[in-house]
């Protein structure tokens, strides 16, 4: 469930808008989905697929990079980092629903609680 697939990073020299993103990324890999995305970066999460060999993957990425422009793309295996990541993070939203939906107080500090850590990543 966590980590099963594939991380794809591009830097690009001119900024990209989302709307041209998501176009191209639906183009070449509708199954993926975009991460996060600054003006002159992105980071794309693909999904693991029987269907679809890495070789191929790969391939559409280059093919999506082109199009956009990139000046630099990678295609990486999830590693055990990101799924700690992203289990810390589907916490953190799990912990901030029922923060908001409990009511039972409005102090300023409980809203926070589940903030004291901070996540980097280095690309």
């Amino acid at each position: 469930r966590f980590g099963e697939g594939y991380v794809a990073f591009l830097r690009f020299r001119q900024p990209v808008s989302a709307t041209d993103l998501k176009k191209v990324l639906t183009k070449y890999l509708p199954q993926a989905v975009v991460s996060s995305k600054q003006a002159t970066a992105a980071r794309l999460l693909l999904p693991r697929s029987q269907d679809m060999p890495l070789s191929v993957s790969f391939n559409k990425v280059k093919l999506l990079a082109e199009e956009l422009k990139a000046t630099d793309y990678t295609l990486t295996q999830s590693s055990l980092d990101q799924v700690l990541v992203n289990f810390s993070e589907e916490m953190d939203t799990e912990e901030d629903g029922s923060i908001y939906t409990q009511g039972t107080s409005n102090n300023v500090s409980n809203l926070y609680s589940s903030r004291d850590t901070i996540h980097m990543e280095t690309f």
